[in-house]
């Protein structure tokens, strides 16, 4: 899947604007308020949930008289509620949709039907996603891996141990592209033939083409690289502390692999507990400061992860690739059954929310279950 940005052209008044995909102009509108709002400094996830709840919807807010701004809870700063009486600024608004499209990406919104129902339930979920790459924001199977900038060779080796057996049995790996265990979870998913997922504290633009700016270039490929962070913004170091509960919002599972106290994939951890996402923790060498942050999770009740199969198991999470599985009793199966179809025919027939089918098909195709075809059709494998 190949993420475009939901944009009609015409709206961004570019005469370089490429053909794309077609939404309703009220659907335009709303996105360049929905950005518009976001460019309010200190209009952060929880005032726009508050001004939300308030309104609405970003339209709305943009036509509030001051006093009705006055008396939104937590109270906003004159500073805040003149920007919003002054005006969306569609301008930097369409430059940012103009930028999203230059490079492939989407840009959703809370109201967006592909915005990913996992976030839309966690505390100050982002207002706005910037999502760039091929596969779908949400997955059945997906685990955060975390950990320390600085790891240490048994460290680095159990994040790659880690990746490459959780690929095996298809699993998404999710992280946050930080220096250590990060970049190598990530790498060894990508070498592994695997979904990974990238949540940033920068902007798309903000990560050069070197180093982990060119992991980020493979990420796009074939993961997907995902921030709330608008382009051209400043990167600011709370930026990091902000995504983290990102990516636990978007696992099911989060596990940290090496973390000395202090360290912030500590935070991601407590995202998960606050978000009610199982937490597993790797053990390490008796003593060592650079794995009490593990020594403590683990005092504290995390499952402990001392081999892949611990998250298997704790995740009820059975290998796809097991022998004599018993044939899928699936309604999509069952469809297909019937005769090869694409996923937007099964979606139609089946009543099925695209996201929850994309989820379905890769768990199937996993299985052995069902199988590509050719011209994006499924059939039952034989």
């Amino acid at each position: 899947m190949q993420y475009i940005l939901s944009v009609n052209p015409a709206i961004l008044d570019f005469p370089s604007a490429k053909a794309l995909p077609t939404s309703s102009p009220v659907q335009e509108d709303s996105l360049l308020h929905w950005l518009a709002l976001q460019r309010i400094e200190m209009v952060g996830p929880i005032r726009a949930q508050a001004l939300l709840e308030a309104f609405g919807s970003p339209q709305r807010i943009f036509q509030a008289t001051g006093e009705a701004l006055s008396q939104v809870q937590p109270r906003l700063s004159e500073g805040i509620i003149r920007a919003i009486l002054d005006g969306p600024n569609l301008h930097w608004a369409k430059e940012q949709a103009s930028q999203a499209q230059s490079l492939g990406a989407s840009i959703l919104h809370l109201d967006h039907p592909e915005y990913p129902q996992c976030l839309r339930s966690i505390s100050s979920p982002p207002p706005i996603l910037f999502v760039q790459g091929t596969i779908p924001l949400t997955h059945p199977r997906s685990v955060a891996i975390v950990g320390t900038r600085k790891p240490c060779q048994l460290g680095l080796e159990a994040a790659r141990t880690f990746s490459r057996a959780w690929i095996g049995a298809g699993v998404r790996i999710v992280s946050g592209l930080a220096l250590g265990i990060d970049e190598s979870s990530h790498q060894t998913a990508l070498d592994a033939g695997g979904e990974t997922v990238a949540v940033l504290g920068c902007p798309l633009d903000g990560l050069g083409t070197q180093g982990r700016g060119r992991l980020a270039q493979d990420i796009s490929l074939q993961g997907l690289l995902v921030t709330e962070h608008a382009f051209d913004a400043p990167v600011k170091p709370g930026n990091f502390v902000r995504r983290n509960r990102l990516i636990s919002g978007l696992s099911q599972a989060v596990v940290v692999v090496q973390a000395p106290r202090g360290s912030g994939s500590l935070i991601t951890a407590r995202f998960a507990l606050e978000q009610d996402r199982e937490l597993f923790a790797a053990p390490g060498p008796a003593g060592n400061e650079s794995w009490q942050g593990n020594f403590d999770l683990l005092r504290q009740g995390a499952q402990l992860c001392a081999d892949a199969e611990d998250l298997l198991a704790g995740m009820g999470w059975s290998d796809p690739h097991a022998q004599n599985a018993p044939e899928s009793d699936s309604p999509v199966v069952r469809l297909l059954r019937r005769g090869e179809a694409t996923a937007e025919e099964i979606a139609l027939q089946l009543k099925l929310p695209m996201n929850r089918l994309q989820g379905e098909l890769v768990l199937l195709e996993l299985s052995g279950a069902v199988a590509r075809v050719g011209g994006g059709r499924f059939a039952i494998h034989r």
